[in-house]
Protein backbone atom coordinates (compact mmCIF):
# COMPACT_ATOMS: atom_id res chain seq x y z
CA UNK A 1 0.00 0.00 0.00
CA UNK A 2 1.89 3.67 -0.89
CA UNK A 3 2.36 5.77 1.76
CA UNK A 4 1.43 8.72 -0.35
CA UNK A 5 -1.86 9.44 -2.51
CA UNK A 6 -1.41 12.39 -4.57
CA UNK A 7 -4.97 13.29 -6.00
CA UNK A 8 -4.97 15.00 -9.34
CA UNK A 9 -8.32 16.78 -10.96
CA UNK A 10 -8.74 17.30 -14.09
CA UNK A 11 -10.90 19.12 -16.40
CA UNK A 12 -9.66 20.10 -20.20
CA UNK A 13 -6.55 19.87 -18.92
CA UNK A 14 -4.56 18.40 -21.76
CA UNK A 15 -2.14 21.31 -22.78
CA UNK A 16 -0.09 20.87 -19.66
CA UNK A 17 -1.41 17.78 -17.80
CA UNK A 18 1.25 15.94 -19.19
CA UNK A 19 3.93 17.75 -17.37
CA UNK A 20 1.45 17.85 -14.25
CA UNK A 21 1.53 13.68 -14.32
CA UNK A 22 5.32 13.63 -15.41
CA UNK A 23 6.20 15.79 -12.36
CA UNK A 24 4.95 13.52 -9.66
CA UNK A 25 6.43 10.23 -11.36
CA UNK A 26 9.64 11.98 -11.20
CA UNK A 27 9.28 12.43 -7.24
CA UNK A 28 12.23 11.24 -5.50
CA UNK A 29 9.72 9.55 -3.13
CA UNK A 30 8.33 6.68 -5.20
CA UNK A 31 6.03 5.18 -3.01
CA UNK A 32 2.93 6.72 -4.29
CA UNK A 33 -0.30 6.16 -6.20
CA UNK A 34 -1.69 9.09 -8.16
CA UNK A 35 -5.27 9.54 -8.72
CA UNK A 36 -6.23 11.55 -11.65
CA UNK A 37 -10.15 12.19 -11.50
CA UNK A 38 -11.56 13.64 -14.60
CA UNK A 39 -13.95 15.64 -14.33
CA UNK A 40 -16.33 14.14 -17.82
CA UNK A 41 -13.04 16.47 -19.76
CA UNK A 42 -14.33 17.04 -23.51
CA UNK A 43 -10.71 17.17 -24.80
CA UNK A 44 -7.65 14.51 -24.91
CA UNK A 45 -7.46 14.49 -20.89
CA UNK A 46 -7.98 10.97 -20.39
CA UNK A 47 -5.99 10.24 -23.88
CA UNK A 48 -2.76 12.05 -22.49
CA UNK A 49 -3.19 9.96 -18.61
CA UNK A 50 -3.38 6.81 -20.67
CA UNK A 51 -0.13 7.38 -22.90
CA UNK A 52 1.46 7.11 -19.28
CA UNK A 53 1.07 3.34 -18.95
CA UNK A 54 2.79 3.66 -15.02
CA UNK A 55 0.80 0.88 -13.03
CA UNK A 56 1.36 3.92 -10.03
CA UNK A 57 -1.57 5.87 -11.75
CA UNK A 58 -4.88 4.71 -11.18
CA UNK A 59 -7.75 7.05 -13.63
CA UNK A 60 -11.26 7.52 -12.33
CA UNK A 61 -13.82 8.96 -14.56
CA UNK A 62 -16.50 11.25 -13.36
CA UNK A 63 -20.16 10.13 -15.43
CA UNK A 64 -20.93 13.81 -15.28
CA UNK A 65 -19.43 17.00 -14.30
CA UNK A 66 -19.30 17.54 -10.91
CA UNK A 67 -17.58 20.37 -10.07
CA UNK A 68 -13.97 20.71 -8.55
CA UNK A 69 -14.84 19.93 -4.75
CA UNK A 70 -16.86 16.98 -5.92
CA UNK A 71 -14.21 15.84 -7.64
CA UNK A 72 -11.61 16.29 -5.20
CA UNK A 73 -13.89 14.00 -2.83
CA UNK A 74 -13.93 11.52 -5.17
CA UNK A 75 -10.63 11.11 -5.08
CA UNK A 76 -10.03 11.52 -1.26
CA UNK A 77 -12.48 8.74 -1.05
CA UNK A 78 -10.47 6.48 -3.06
CA UNK A 79 -6.91 7.68 -1.68
CA UNK A 80 -4.87 4.41 -0.05
CA UNK A 81 -2.21 6.12 1.37
CA UNK A 82 -1.48 7.81 4.71
CA UNK A 83 -1.00 11.09 3.23
CA UNK A 84 -2.72 12.88 0.61
CA UNK A 85 -1.26 15.52 -1.43
CA UNK A 86 -2.60 17.87 -4.22
CA UNK A 87 -1.70 18.50 -7.45
CA UNK A 88 -2.90 20.67 -10.04
CA UNK A 89 -3.41 19.48 -14.03
CA UNK A 90 -0.95 22.61 -14.81
CA UNK A 91 1.15 22.76 -12.14
CA UNK A 92 4.15 21.29 -11.95
CA UNK A 93 6.02 19.67 -8.65
CA UNK A 94 9.55 19.53 -7.95
CA UNK A 95 11.49 16.24 -7.70
CA UNK A 96 11.78 16.17 -4.01
CA UNK A 97 8.69 17.69 -3.18
CA UNK A 98 7.39 14.98 -1.17
CA UNK A 99 10.29 14.02 0.12
CA UNK A 100 10.80 16.80 1.88
CA UNK A 101 6.88 16.77 3.02
CA UNK A 102 6.66 13.46 4.39
CA UNK A 103 9.85 14.19 6.00
CA UNK A 104 8.16 17.20 8.28
CA UNK A 105 5.13 15.05 8.41
CA UNK A 106 6.84 11.98 9.99
CA UNK A 107 8.69 14.03 12.22
CA UNK A 108 5.96 15.79 13.55
CA UNK A 109 2.71 13.53 13.73
CA UNK A 110 0.43 16.50 15.26
CA UNK A 111 0.60 17.69 11.99
CA UNK A 112 -2.39 17.98 9.76
CA UNK A 113 -1.68 20.01 6.73
CA UNK A 114 1.32 21.03 5.21
CA UNK A 115 2.19 23.18 2.12
CA UNK A 116 4.90 24.30 0.62
CA UNK A 117 6.15 28.07 -1.31
CA UNK A 118 5.57 27.96 -4.90
CA UNK A 119 7.55 30.09 -7.80
CA UNK A 120 4.58 31.65 -10.47
CA UNK A 121 4.43 31.15 -13.87
CA UNK A 122 3.03 33.58 -15.92
CA UNK A 123 2.91 34.06 -19.84
CA UNK A 124 4.58 36.17 -21.62
CA UNK A 125 3.89 37.90 -25.14
CA UNK A 126 5.77 35.11 -26.76
CA UNK A 127 3.41 32.34 -25.31
CA UNK A 128 6.49 31.39 -22.86
CA UNK A 129 5.71 30.88 -19.56
CA UNK A 130 8.23 32.46 -17.41
CA UNK A 131 9.02 32.61 -13.55
CA UNK A 132 7.42 36.14 -11.90
CA UNK A 133 7.90 35.82 -8.47
CA UNK A 134 6.95 33.78 -5.46
CA UNK A 135 3.89 33.03 -3.22
CA UNK A 136 5.97 32.94 0.25
CA UNK A 137 3.29 31.99 2.91
CA UNK A 138 4.39 31.82 6.60
CA UNK A 139 5.69 28.46 7.78
CA UNK A 140 4.90 28.11 11.23
CA UNK A 141 1.83 27.53 13.09
CA UNK A 142 0.91 30.76 14.78
CA UNK A 143 1.60 32.35 11.82
CA UNK A 144 -0.55 30.65 9.79
CA UNK A 145 -3.39 30.37 12.65
CA UNK A 146 -3.30 34.45 12.51
CA UNK A 147 -3.32 34.55 8.23
CA UNK A 148 -5.90 32.21 8.75
CA UNK A 149 -8.13 34.65 10.41
CA UNK A 150 -8.74 36.57 7.10
CA UNK A 151 -7.34 34.68 4.72
CA UNK A 152 -5.76 31.26 2.92
CA UNK A 153 -1.90 31.21 3.28
CA UNK A 154 -1.67 28.27 1.41
CA UNK A 155 -1.19 27.06 -2.48
CA UNK A 156 -3.75 24.84 -2.99
CA UNK A 157 -1.90 22.24 -5.14
CA UNK A 158 1.25 22.39 -3.00
CA UNK A 159 -0.79 20.67 0.61
CA UNK A 160 -0.32 17.63 1.54
CA UNK A 161 -2.59 16.21 3.97
CA UNK A 162 -2.81 13.62 6.67
CA UNK A 163 -5.21 11.04 5.32
CA UNK A 164 -6.97 10.66 8.75
CA UNK A 165 -7.52 14.18 9.72
CA UNK A 166 -8.44 15.52 6.40
CA UNK A 167 -11.29 12.88 6.50
CA UNK A 168 -12.18 13.89 9.70
CA UNK A 169 -12.97 17.23 8.89
CA UNK A 170 -15.24 16.28 5.96
CA UNK A 171 -13.33 16.64 2.94
CA UNK A 172 -14.14 19.68 0.59
CA UNK A 173 -17.42 21.28 1.26
CA UNK A 174 -20.10 20.68 -1.62
CA UNK A 175 -22.96 22.66 -0.80
CA UNK A 176 -23.09 26.03 -3.38
CA UNK A 177 -22.87 28.59 -0.71
CA UNK A 178 -19.38 27.02 0.61
CA UNK A 179 -17.80 25.68 -2.44
CA UNK A 180 -15.78 29.01 -3.09
CA UNK A 181 -13.00 29.32 -1.98
CA UNK A 182 -13.27 25.02 -1.48
CA UNK A 183 -9.48 24.88 -0.05
CA UNK A 184 -10.06 27.26 2.77
CA UNK A 185 -12.82 26.24 4.36
CA UNK A 186 -11.05 22.92 4.49
CA UNK A 187 -8.12 24.09 5.78
CA UNK A 188 -10.18 26.20 9.20
CA UNK A 189 -11.60 22.82 9.96
CA UNK A 190 -8.40 20.99 9.23
CA UNK A 191 -6.51 23.74 11.62
CA UNK A 192 -9.02 23.09 14.30
CA UNK A 193 -7.93 19.72 14.84
CA UNK A 194 -4.53 19.62 13.95
CA UNK A 195 -1.03 21.76 13.54
CA UNK A 196 -0.68 23.12 10.42
CA UNK A 197 2.62 24.55 8.12
CA UNK A 198 4.23 25.37 5.22
CA UNK A 199 7.46 24.11 3.82
CA UNK A 200 9.58 27.20 3.59
CA UNK A 201 11.08 26.44 -0.10
CA UNK A 202 9.52 26.54 -3.41
CA UNK A 203 8.94 23.06 -4.05
CA UNK A 204 6.17 23.34 -6.69
CA UNK A 205 5.83 25.70 -9.88
CA UNK A 206 2.00 27.74 -10.05
CA UNK A 207 0.60 28.29 -13.25
CA UNK A 208 -1.18 31.24 -13.16
CA UNK A 209 -3.71 31.09 -15.74
CA UNK A 210 -6.41 33.24 -17.17
CA UNK A 211 -8.93 30.31 -17.00
CA UNK A 212 -8.25 29.43 -12.95
CA UNK A 213 -11.54 29.83 -10.48
CA UNK A 214 -9.72 32.86 -8.67
CA UNK A 215 -9.65 34.95 -11.77
CA UNK A 216 -13.01 33.52 -13.86
CA UNK A 217 -14.86 33.62 -10.83
CA UNK A 218 -12.86 36.36 -8.79
CA UNK A 219 -15.49 38.18 -7.70
CA UNK A 220 -17.37 35.21 -5.79
CA UNK A 221 -14.34 33.81 -4.50
CA UNK A 222 -13.81 37.38 -2.56
CA UNK A 223 -17.19 36.80 -1.31
CA UNK A 224 -16.19 33.17 0.06
CA UNK A 225 -13.33 34.21 1.70
CA UNK A 226 -15.12 37.31 3.58
CA UNK A 227 -17.98 34.77 5.01
CA UNK A 228 -15.24 32.28 5.77
CA UNK A 229 -12.80 34.67 7.57
CA UNK A 230 -15.62 36.58 9.24
CA UNK A 231 -17.14 33.58 10.71
CA UNK A 232 -13.76 32.62 12.14
CA UNK A 233 -12.66 36.09 13.01
CA UNK A 234 -16.40 36.44 14.60
CA UNK A 235 -15.93 33.65 17.06
CA UNK A 236 -12.29 34.78 18.17
CA UNK A 237 -13.36 38.08 19.12
CA UNK A 238 -15.41 39.39 22.18
CA UNK A 239 -19.13 39.43 21.75
CA UNK A 240 -18.86 43.61 22.19
CA UNK A 241 -17.24 43.97 19.01
CA UNK A 242 -19.98 44.15 16.04
CA UNK A 243 -20.61 42.03 13.55
CA UNK A 244 -19.81 44.99 11.08
CA UNK A 245 -16.47 45.85 12.45
CA UNK A 246 -15.20 42.45 12.11
CA UNK A 247 -16.39 42.43 8.56
CA UNK A 248 -14.27 46.00 8.43
CA UNK A 249 -11.34 44.61 9.52
CA UNK A 250 -11.41 41.70 6.91
CA UNK A 251 -11.91 44.00 4.44
CA UNK A 252 -8.46 46.04 5.59
CA UNK A 253 -6.39 43.21 5.97
CA UNK A 254 -7.04 42.30 2.73
CA UNK A 255 -5.86 45.32 1.85
CA UNK A 256 -9.97 46.94 0.67
CA UNK A 257 -11.88 49.19 2.46
CA UNK A 258 -14.96 51.37 1.56
CA UNK A 259 -14.57 54.66 3.47
CA UNK A 260 -11.88 56.98 5.93
CA UNK A 261 -11.92 55.52 9.20
CA UNK A 262 -11.26 58.03 12.34
CA UNK A 263 -9.08 56.88 15.41
CA UNK A 264 -11.94 55.68 17.36
CA UNK A 265 -12.36 53.09 14.93
CA UNK A 266 -8.83 52.40 14.30
CA UNK A 267 -8.61 51.19 18.04
CA UNK A 268 -11.22 49.46 17.71
CA UNK A 269 -9.72 47.80 14.85
CA UNK A 270 -6.71 47.15 16.56
CA UNK A 271 -8.44 45.43 19.57
CA UNK A 272 -9.88 42.43 17.78
CA UNK A 273 -7.05 42.11 15.71
CA UNK A 274 -5.26 41.74 19.16
CA UNK A 275 -7.99 39.48 20.26
CA UNK A 276 -7.51 37.35 17.73
CA UNK A 277 -4.43 36.75 18.06
CA UNK A 278 -4.21 36.50 21.93
CA UNK A 279 -7.08 33.26 21.08
CA UNK A 280 -4.19 31.40 18.97
CA UNK A 281 -2.86 28.55 21.20
CA UNK A 282 0.06 28.02 19.57
CA UNK A 283 3.89 28.17 19.83
CA UNK A 284 4.68 31.96 19.29
CA UNK A 285 8.05 32.88 18.03
CA UNK A 286 9.84 35.82 16.08
CA UNK A 287 7.93 34.90 12.57
CA UNK A 288 4.39 35.10 14.57
CA UNK A 289 5.82 38.47 15.88
CA UNK A 290 6.60 39.98 12.96
CA UNK A 291 3.70 38.64 11.43
CA UNK A 292 1.53 40.12 13.31
CA UNK A 293 3.36 43.49 13.42
CA UNK A 294 2.89 43.33 9.68
CA UNK A 295 -1.22 42.68 10.09
CA UNK A 296 -1.23 45.72 12.36
CA UNK A 297 0.54 47.41 9.95
CA UNK A 298 -1.74 46.64 7.21
CA UNK A 299 -4.71 47.63 9.52
CA UNK A 300 -4.06 50.38 10.09
CA UNK A 301 -3.01 51.83 6.70
CA UNK A 302 -5.97 50.65 4.95
CA UNK A 303 -8.17 51.98 7.99
CA UNK A 304 -6.59 55.37 6.21
CA UNK A 305 -7.51 54.49 2.81
CA UNK A 306 -10.54 56.21 0.49
CA UNK A 307 -11.93 53.72 -1.93
CA UNK A 308 -12.36 49.82 -2.63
Amino acid sequence: MPRVSVVLPVFNGAPFLSQAIDSILRQTFADLELLVVDDASTDESTEVVRSFGDPRIRLIMNETNLGLPATLNVGLEAAVGEFIARQDQDDVALPDRLAKQVLRMDANTALGLLGTWAVILTEDPNGDWEPSGEHRHPADDASLRLRLFWNSPFVHSTVMMRASVVRAAGGYATEPVRVLPEDYDLWTRIANAAEIGNVPEALQWYRQTSTGLSRVQAEAVREGVDRIACARLRAAVPSRISDATVAQVVRALNGRNELRRGAKEMIVWSRALLAAAHSINSRKGMAYRRELTIAWLRLMRNSRRTGA
